[in-house]
């Protein structure tokens, strides 16, 4: 079958200029293949786990477990209507598995890695029913939540594990200086924790505000499944 169907395409493509027959065979296989830049995006997504984990801390079972779920994931997020802008999945490593200095650590911006200011013991989650194995987060928006609340009918705000877990594969071209609140969980019962990144004075840290009102003012991201 593979030899007859090269053959036909050699019989296509031997007019074609190659900047040509390349585009052509994109577009068919993403309509052939509609979920190759979500397996693409899952590939690349243990990559950068691979990666920034390298010389920190041995997480090859957790990246394993995560590949075992490829399939599921993949077919599950194909099944779901992923809005412009949103972020389909991303894979969230509990802290009860790995310790938040080392998940910080795995944020690279700047040519910096990520740093923890916080005191892991005092960190608690508003949702206690939190997945206690690796997992994914679905669907996932960084907006302030009174818009987020009326797009979707279930929103999650991001606890911290899943704040850095989002800013390990998103870290990119952003402001001087930026902040996203980990609304999802608690600092001492009172404070909010927060991830900070700038470009002039410091690396990426996790910090936290006793002004709850802040959060707003910083924005959040929510996710719609954990699964």
């Amino acid at each position: 079958m593979t030899d007859s169907l090269v053959t036909k395409l050699v019989a296509i493509f031997q007019n074609c200029n190659l900047g040509s027959a390349e585009t052509a065979v994109g577009e068919a296989m993403k309509k052939t293949y509609p979920e190759i830049p979500m397996i693409r995006l899952f590939d690349a997504q243990m990559e950068v786990l691979r990666r920034r984990s390298k010389h920190l801390v041995d997480i090859s079972n957790i990246i394993d477990e995560f590949i075992r779920r490829k399939k599921e994931i993949v077919d599950i997020i194909m099944k779901r209507k992923v809005p412009k802008d949103w972020f389909p999945f991303v894979p969230v490593i509990p802290r009860s598995m790995v310790k938040v200095d080392k998940l910080m650590s795995m944020i690279v911006y700047n040519h910096m890695r990520g740093y923890n200011f916080l005191d892991q013991e005092k960190l608690t989650d508003y949702d206690v029913d939190l997945p206690t194995d690796p997992y994914f987060i679905l669907n996932i928006r960084k907006k302030e939540a009174q818009n987020f609340s009326k797009e979707t009918k279930v929103v999650y705000n991001l606890t911290v594990d899943e704040g850095i877990s989002f800013w390990i594969h998103q870290v990119g071209t952003l402001p001087l200086r930026h902040c996203m609140s980990c609304a999802g969980s608690c600092y001492d019962n009172t404070g909010t924790p927060f991830i900070h990144f700038s470009k002039v004075d410091t690396r990426p840290n996790l910090h936290q505000d006793n002004i709850r009102d802040n959060i707003n003012k910083r924005g959040f991201a929510s996710c719609c499944e954990r699964v």
